[in-house]
């Protein structure tokens, strides 16, 4: 039980009243929990005086308690808040690089991860306003080497993550490629390429692939002659004096105030940073808490595209049985609590990132991070919660966290192919009717089955080991991996971006 007892009658500083008059009885109270309490006293004389609640001591000091995970001596996070094109508040914690300590700031350099589609999508509008291509362009126009399927993929098919084509990341995975190797436009391009089939018929469904903004950064290098960054410098980063942003597409550039990546492994952290991946589209845009507010700024006062773009942007996708997606053009647009929401998430080796906008109030959080439970432990809805309260007409949500395409993270999410495993069932063919080598042309690698038991192991090129337990009509799930046997000598794999891939068995 919480009692508090409240004898402020509006007077004086709202903060220092809640610092010298509040008490609490019992204070077994989640932090966030009492933080929220806290605002809600103090944010109707806010309003009553035109305060804005970030320039208030006590929202700092709720600032410093969802901040309190971060050691000044670990990686950290960076938070800017913009209230009515201003960059109003600003928290940095932690380091942006471990071997030097220097401290991360609001100019401290990130790789924003997937944040950069949106610069992608904003690449491909406007050169539809050029009239240099159509978003409603079949993508073999522009890149005839892509197989022909069973229906026509478009641009906005790869924009709105309906095109059905198979994530390159996932296949890299698939195929052991090491992240660390240096890779290119061309070899993400070329890898897609390769494969024979979709994970289904375009615009039938959303299931998120960084292989759409890959290829839209190849069609604008196909129609202008030049690549992403270049294209972007001149006609998104130039003009809006983000003069500090930029693709991240050569591995030897020396870049000012860049942070580090780095992921925890057995209470220690290491660099998790994938500096060769030199290429843009699905992701690579290196960027600042200060640039990014420069973005925000032309989603009110569009100096870039106007508000042809601004529409375009905004505009979700439609499936091909009529229903609306949340996603649009390299972001999502959906509604928290009542209000309108545009925002998308980032994960790329030890970053975490998020970029949310309440475009009717004018305001956005970005929360950009160099550790890989950034936005896992500092959560921008908490943020919103606080700062939007006297806006929101719904009660908040417990433990929201969300993935790129605005769906719950901590959901049970149907990539969660564990949940699907019926322990009731035993196989009808033994499990070393299944055993041998299969070798996947699309991948251009051989899996090694073998059995223990009732289960199946697989083995990767690199040697990785993957327990799989059965799961009727010979079927085995594990660690996120179904293997489908539909007849002698012949396997399909799928994972949650990946499905139908054929592995056929090397006989003897």
């Amino acid at each position: 039980m919480i009692i508090i007892a409240v004898s402020w009658m509006g007077q004086g500083n709202p903060s220092t009243f809640l610092e010298n008059k509040m008490t609490i009885a019992e204070t077994n109270i989640p932090q966030k929990l009492l933080s929220f309490i806290l605002v809600c006293l103090v944010i109707p004389t806010l309003t009553l005086h035109g305060q804005s609640i970030t320039s208030t001591t006590g929202f700092d000091a709720n600032m410093e308690s969802l901040f309190d995970f971060i050691e000044e001596t670990d990686p950290g996070c960076s938070l800017g808040i913009i209230e009515q094109n201003r960059l109003s508040y600003r928290k940095n914690r932690g380091s942006a690089n471990l071997d030097w300590g220097v401290p991360i700031s609001s100019s401290t350099i990130f790789d924003i991860a997937s944040l950069s589609k949106q610069f992608t999508a904003t690449a491909i509008a406007l050169l539809e306003i050029d009239g240099s291509l159509q978003i409603d362009d079949d993508v073999r126009k522009w890149i005839p080497e892509l197989k022909i399927y069973n229906k026509p993929i478009t641009i906005r098919h790869l924009l709105n993550h309906t095109s059905g084509i198979r994530d390159y990341l996932a296949l890299m995975n698939l195929a052991s490629i090491d992240f660390n190797n240096v890779f290119t436009e061309f070899d993400a391009v070329e890898i897609i390429l390769k494969q024979d089939a979709l994970n289904f018929t375009p615009g039938d469904q959303f299931m998120y692939s960084n292989s759409g903004y890959l290829l839209a950064a190849h069609i604008v290098r196909r129609v202008t002659g030049k690549s992403l960054r270049a294209f972007l410098e001149q006609r998104v980063f130039g003009p809006l004096n983000m003069h500090r942003t930029q693709i991240w597409d050569n591995n030897h550039e020396i870049i000012k105030e860049r942070a580090t990546g780095y992921s925890l492994s057995s209470n220690q952290w290491g660099i998790d940073h994938l500096l060769n991946f030199q290429m843009g589209g699905d992701g690579q845009v290196l960027t600042s808490i200060e640039e990014l507010a420069k973005w925000d700024n032309n989603f009110y006062d569009a100096t870039v595209g106007g508000s042809k773009l601004l529409s375009k942007l905004h505009t979700r996708g439609v499936l091909n049985n009529g229903d609306t997606i949340d996603y649009a053009l390299g972001l999502t647009v959906d509604n928290y609590r009542g209000l309108k929401r545009v925002m998308h998430t980032g994960s790329w080796g030890g970053f975490r990132t998020n970029i949310t906008r309440y475009p009717n109030q004018q305001t956005t959080f970005i929360l950009l991070c160099n550790r890989s439970d950034g936005t896992e432990q500092l959560d921008v809805t908490d943020i919103a919660d606080l700062v939007l309260i006297d806006h929101f007409t719904e009660a908040p949500t417990e433990n929201l966290n969300l993935r790129s395409d605005g769906s719950v993270v901590n959901s049970t999410a149907d990539d969660d192919l564990q949940s699907s495993l019926n322990p009731e069932t035993s196989p009808l063919n033994s499990p070393q009717d299944f055993t041998g080598e299969y070798w996947s042309v699309e991948l251009g690698v051989s899996f090694f089955i073998g059995s223990t038991g009732q289960e199946l192991t697989l083995q990767r090129p690199d040697g990785t080991l993957t327990k799989m337990s059965y799961n009727g009509d010979s079927q085995y799930i594990g660690n996120g991996l179904v293997l489908d046997f539909p007849e002698a000598n012949k396997m399909i794999l799928g994972t949650s971006r990946v499905a139908g891939i054929t592995f056929l068995k090397r006989l003897p």
